[in-house]
């Protein structure tokens, strides 16, 4: 797996104002609601969900990554055009038809698409591998 490694940066454009992208696009935090980044609305940011996406595509690719965090996250894929504002409906990773997600779900960890989950064991670091 390690042969289809992929770096991806995160595209501050597509972040949500309560998050803040560092160290080259490589990390991600989120703040208090009260504590926005500062940063232009645009059609391409997410509006509500906390989320963000990275710059690179993985449309017709072969790759892994891994994504090591602490505390509240979801990660997962997305198609380019799943929704990002709330007039596009449900725009959570792995709440529509075009994205899936992985996650603390308050009690435990989640796989989400389409808006159903199942329960998945607890872990800190998340290895992705697409085909």
């Amino acid at each position: 797996m390690i042969s289809d490694w992929i770096n991806f940066s995160l595209d501050d454009k597509t972040a949500n104002k309560t998050l803040w992208i560092t160290e080259g696009g490589t990390k991600v935090a989120r703040m208090t609601d009260d504590l926005n980044c500062p940063v232009l609305d645009r059609p391409e940011r997410y509006e509500y969900a906390p989320q963000v996406l990275c710059k690179e595509g993985i449309l017709g690719f072969r790759g892994y990554w891994e994504v090591e965090f602490s505390g509240w996250v979801v990660v997962g894929v997305a198609y380019e055009r799943a929704g990002r504002r709330n007039s596009d409906g449900s725009c959570g990773l792995g709440e529509n038809e075009e994205s899936w997600g992985i996650g603390w779900c308050g009690s435990s960890y989640h796989a989400w698409h389409k808006g159903h989950n199942i329960e998945i064991m607890d872990v800190n670091i998340y290895s992705v591998e697409f085909d």
